[in-house]
Formats: C-alpha cells, sequence, structure tokens
C-alpha cells in the first residue's frame, strides 16, 4: 500500500523533490505545507493545503514528510526543520529518483534525498537528510554526515569525509581522501586539494578560504 506523502516547502528545490517523487510508486503526494504561499496554489499540479501549522496540529492524517526546502547556505534550516518534525515523530522516507545510481553498500540516512542523474558509488555512507543533487558524484568509500548537500554536477572522490551542514557547490571538486569540516561552504566550480576547517568558506581553483 502507498504511503500519503506531504512536501514542506513549496520553492524551487520542491519542483525537483517532487519530480523525484513521481518516478515511483512509492508515495502518494497529497500536497504542500508552505506559509509564504496561499492554500491551492499549485506547485507542478500539486496543491498548498496550509502552512506547517498544519502538522504541527497532526493534520491531516499522519504523513510521511519530504523537505522541499534547499540552501546555498549550508543545511542549518533544513536541520532545525527536519529535527522539529522528528521531535512530533513525523517520519521522512529516503527520496530516489528512479535514475539515480546508488551502488552496493551504500547507506542513506533517514530523509536524504538522491535526485535525477545523481551517483553515489559502494560503501559510501550518507546521514540524515543529505540532498545529492542533480548528477552529483560521491564515490565510493566517502563518510557524509547529516545536512550536507551536493549541488549540481559536484564530484566528491573516493574516501572523502563531510561534516555536518556543509554545502558543496555546483560543479565543485574535491579530491579523494579530502576532510571537510562541519558548516563548511565550497563555493561553485572550487576544486579543493587540501582539508577544509570547520566553518570555512573556500573558492577557487585551487580552492581558498575567504571567510569563516
Amino acid at each position: 500500500m502507498t504511503k500519503t506523502l506531504i512536501v514542506v516547502g513549496g520553492g524551487g528545490h520542491a519542483k525537483v523533490l517532487i519530480d523525484a517523487i513521481r518516478s515511483g510508486a512509492e508515495y502518494d503526494l497529497v500536497g504542500i505545507v508552505d506559509a509564504r504561499l496561499p492554500v491551492g496554489h499549485r506547485v507542478l499540479d500539486v496543491p498548498v493545503i496550509g502552512s506547517d501549522d498544519l502538522l504541527l496540529r497532526g493534520e491531516p492524517p499522519r504523513s510521511v514528510l519530504a523537505l522541499g526546502v534547499g540552501s546555498i547556505r549550508g543545511g542549518d534550516r533544513r536541520k532545525r526543520l527536519h529535527d522539529r518534525f522528528r521531535e512530533l515523530a513525523y517520519e521522512f522516507p529516503v527520496i530516489r529518483h528512479a535514475r539515480a545510481t546508488v551502488g552496493p553498500g551504500v547507506r542513506l540516512g533517514d530523509g536524504t534525498q538522491v535526485m535525477a542523474g545523481a551517483v553515489v558509488q559502494p560503501d559510501t555512507s550518507l546521514g540524515p537528510n543529505c540532498i545529492v543533487n542533480t548528477a552529483a558524484v560521491i564515490e565510493h568509500d566517502c563518510t557524509i554526515a547529516g545536512h550536507c548537500q551536493a549541488a549540481p554536477g559536484a564530484v566528491l572522490g573516493g574516501g572523502v569525509v563531510v561534516g555536518e551542514c556543509s554545502f558543496i557547490g555546483l560543479g565543485a571538486r574535491v579530491l579523494p581522501g579530502i576532510r571537510i569540516g562541519c558548516h563548511v561552504t565550497v563555493g561553485a566550480g572550487a576544486v579543493v586539494v587540501h582539508d577544509v576547517e570547520d566553518g570555512a568558506t573556500v573558492v577557487g581553483v585551487p580552492a581558498r578560504r575567504i571567510a569563516g
């Protein structure tokens, strides 16, 4: 039996997420909650049914959730939302697009999303609430902590370690074996050739620290 699913957030990332959900037949997508959008507004023909308060009241009857909120500033906001609803006993299933590739031995935490064309290679581990966005590649034996995002076209070489709430930007490259700290932002197109400390922002080729 299919489960009912509600998307939290109705912006751009929600559209990519809805496409991933619809690529399979596991969930009945019943609506979106977003306080910024009027009830009845439709995102890819999915109706907005209210704000987050609807879920806080336990309405509609218990469904599983998927976070349709993206960010280019790390995963702090997604972490807050994820933790808030987990405390209310909502479940966040793994969302995997039918055209994503996930290798043997991969571990995906609750709520993690793997989008169209993305590749996650064998024996990689991703914590809860991560996004592996369109055509991103995470090679073998990587360890990615919770609430991280790999933007479209990002590539992480084998054995990379990434700390919680970090963001790997559009088309960035991280060389094999690199360790990236928590709350790190890797800018679009950067090539990371050295380890990155917690809280840093790095850009360029090779990547250099500009903040944090």
